[in-house]
């Protein structure tokens, strides 16, 4: 009987474990504020306005020195006072934890974006947005999330890779030209 309790109490641990581990977590360490599960981490360097994303699994970036950006404003100009603040969501995707990254410059609207990671799940969630306080009309004409990021550094990715059309989306296309598979025979 003791070693059926002893069995089940370790059970239990490693159950509630694999659980808690699995809820997005926001801790910071210095000017770095990390968003992370399980599965995938961002860490966002304020006092430089980049970030980083891992998969826990691997020690090698998957995206590094990205920034964001609105417009003609970047989170890496000089002069920028950046603050974040973190939000539990519940939406369509899920329960999952927010970190919401501010940055204001006197003369220039506040730049805003959210990341959001969700309970269980491997990927972010990105949105942005501006406030005005410069009292001129703005515009929002582009919005950038990945904004000079170096991405799969160091991985081999000659393998199955291929690139979407970004245009229309219904053809795979490798740089301009058509992508012909084994299985897809030959083109017309």
């Amino acid at each position: 009987m003791k070693r059926v309790v002893a069995l089940s109490l370790g059970i239990a641990s490693i159950t509630y474990s694999l659980i808690a581990g699995s809820f997005p977590e926001i801790e910071k360490r210095d000017s770095v504020v990390s968003l992370g599960n399980n599965e995938v981490r961002l860490a966002f360097d304020l006092s430089r306005g980049s970030y980083t994303i891992y998969k826990q699994s691997d020690p090698r970036p998957v995206i590094s020195e990205a920034s964001l950006r609105i417009n003609q404003w970047s989170s890496t100009t000089a002069g920028l006072q950046a603050s974040w603040s973190r939000r539990v969501v519940r939406d369509a995707l899920g329960e999952g934890l927010a970190l919401d990254l501010s940055f204001e410059k006197e003369g220039a609207p506040e730049l805003l974006f959210s990341f959001v990671l969700y309970e269980g799940e491997n990927f972010f969630s990105a949105s942005a947005g501006v406030r005005n306080s410069t009292g001129d009309s703005l515009r929002v004409k582009e919005i950038y999330v990945l904004a000079d990021a170096e991405i799969y550094a160091g991985y081999d990715l000659s393998h199955d890779f291929a690139m979407v059309d970004g245009f229309s989306g219904g053809e795979p296309r490798v740089w301009g030209t058509p992508l012909l598979s084994a299985d897809a025979g030959q083109r017309p």
